[in-house]
């Protein structure tokens, strides 16, 4: 992370922090204050009384409170400066998290891409070798049928076999009773019995 992006973030945290400070002892401030005057008016009226003591008592407290209320006055000057430097940084401190959302999409869009390239591959690799499958499959069909080792009973028994299996797989996913995904695809290439042209070329070498 840049230096002066640490600077900005760094200085308004800090900002933050002393205005809470400032407005808790303005808060602890006043609840002094609170009580200072409920002192004070039991010793008004003990002035009225005649109470000579209560009146150096009630310059003690009166001294107290003018100290008290230009504490507060410094504590809210203080909190209006805070405000103003931090309204000052905050445009680039918004910057800063408007760049950071836009590097956090840009990652969640290039995973979400990334995914899908990878199960691109990997599901053109599994269709590559179930088309491949399928060719040794309808071969082996092929030979059976022209095999003169072979009776028609027994070539019905072997082919009857294949096909109820085959029609077995197709119902596996209600059977089984398979989560079905949600959202649309594109058709996918189906499976088809056949071999690249180079792997012809092995077989005939």
């Amino acid at each position: 992370m840049p230096t002066e992006v640490i600077d900005v973030l760094a200085e308004y945290e800090k900002l933050s922090t002393d205005r809470a400070r400032f407005t808790n002892e303005i808060q602890r401030a006043q609840g002094r204050l609170g009580s200072l005057e409920g002192q004070r008016q039991g010793l008004v009226v003990a002035v009225a009384d005649g109470d000579k003591r209560a009146t150096a008592q009630l310059d003690a407290i009166d001294k107290q409170k003018i100290e008290i209320d230009r504490e507060v006055q410094g504590l809210q000057i203080k909190i209006t400066q805070a405000d103003a430097q931090m309204a000052s940084i905050a445009p680039a401190r918004a910057q800063i998290f408007e760049a950071r959302q836009r590097e956090e999409h840009a990652k969640v869009v290039a995973a979400y891409g990334e995914k899908l390239q990878r199960l691109h591959n990997d599901l053109t690799a599994i269709w590559r070798a179930g088309c491949l499958k399928r060719f040794e499959q309808c071969t082996t069909v092929f030979e059976i049928s022209t095999d003169p080792r072979l009776s028609d009973s027994e070539q019905g028994t072997l082919l009857t076999r294949f096909i109820l299996a085959q029609a077995e797989l197709a119902t596996q996913p209600q059977n089984q009773q398979w989560e079905i995904a949600k959202g649309h695809l594109p058709n996918f290439p189906p499976i088809v019995p056949a071999k690249p042209p180079a792997e012809k070329r092995e077989r005939v070498n």
